[in-house]
């Protein structure tokens, strides 16, 4: 059976906010993602659909990809190879696939391991579906069952455990298969009315409302293995001075981490996945990002303040490599200490 689209949206074109303390010289920075496009949204349904449990892939009448399951769809020709597809075929015996005999629902990717793809990329997912939660199952990986978050960042949108699959094997064969398309021009960007409607979500289910005295929050990575800040004893010091509380997202639960960032009147902090936090934060709180010189790819931070109507700062740091993903940050405390007074002026 071919597979068919429903609940169609778009496409849609949009300008992002700049960043409140850019500088002339670093447009260049910034340039790819301040006026954006973005392809119709949809929900992808068909019959017996083969779905790659890990990378979230799922493949029509067993032998072609579908296309809008992809992450970056600009690779689909990397999909297409039977090299791929025959591996799929492989895991589907070798793993005795998962055989779905209830309707199910895809809205996880390979970059959903984390937690920042996971609340960017399957929470707007899911949002754009919701309507499915009672007639369909959202299936899952097995080992995302250890992690509390994925389930608790779901309850708000009426997920309960019995509407989850968790599947050990690799491959599952589901028989009626339902898959929202990413919500936005990137995978990790849902579009801004997307954005500041499922924090609209999370705040009525928390019973959240804007404080009258916000707190000021610096989100620590000391406990990262990766992308530190190298003086971040100096960069602390410099906060704490300025009434601000360092805080360690990992360390929280999921409901302790919505109502801190809801509560936040500034957030500063590198870049990372706590950082998506912000989604949580009210309209018009500022939030100062650490950057590393030179990058003008990680943009998605930049991206989702703008969506969610944050006043956006950066900082250009020094790494001590080039790598975007891996680099750890010096940052210049004079730059951070006028670019925390300029935010803090907005409030």
């Amino acid at each position: 059976m071919s597979i068919k689209k429903i609940n169609q949206i778009g496409p849609f074109e949009w300008s992002r906010t700049l960043p409140q303390n850019l500088a002339a010289s670093d447009k260049w920075l910034f340039a790819n993602a301040i006026d954006i496009s973005c392809n119709e949204i949809s929900i992808t349904i068909g019959k017996n659909i083969l779905v790659d449990i890990t990378q979230g892939i799922a493949l029509n009448n067993f032998s072609a990809i579908v296309e809008e399951s992809l992450v970056i769809p600009k690779y689909f020709s990397n999909y297409k190879s039977l090299k791929f597809i025959g591996r799929a075929w492989a895991n589907f015996i070798k793993d005795r696939a998962y055989l779905s005999s209830h309707p199910c629902l895809l809205i996880h990717d390979a970059a959903c391991s984390n937690y920042g793809h996971w609340m960017t990329d399957a929470v707007s997912r899911l949002y754009y579906a919701r309507d499915l939660i009672g007639s369909h199952r959202i299936i899952l990986p097995a080992t995302y069952r250890k992690q509390k978050y994925r389930l608790e960042s779901l309850i708000p949108f009426g997920v309960r455990e019995e509407n989850i699959v968790y599947v050990d094997s690799s491959v599952a064969l589901i028989k009626d298969f339902a898959m929202p398309s990413f919500m936005g021009p990137c995978f990790v960007n849902p579009k801004d009315e997307i954005a500041r409607e499922i924090r609209e979500i999370y705040h009525r289910f928390y019973n959240l409302s804007r404080p009258k005295q916000g707190t000021r929050l610096y989100i620590s990575r000391a406990g990262a293995s990766y992308r530190k800040v190298v003086n971040e004893s100096q960069v602390i010091d410099l906060l704490l001075g300025k009434g601000f509380t360092v805080v360690y997202p990992e360390q929280l639960s999921f409901e302790d981490q919505v109502r801190a960032f809801a509560a936040a009147e500034i957030v500063v902090g590198l870049t990372g996945a706590a950082f998506n936090n912000m989604m949580f934060m009210y309209s018009g709180c500022p939030v100062v990002e650490f950057r590393l010189e030179n990058d003008n790819h990680n943009l998605h931070y930049f991206s989702y303040a703008s969506a969610h109507e944050l006043p956006y700062y950066y900082i250009s740091c020094r790494g001590d490599t080039t790598d975007r993903t891996f680099a750890n940050f010096f940052v210049d405390l004079d730059s951070l200490d006028s670019t925390v007074e300029i935010a803090l002026d907005c409030i």
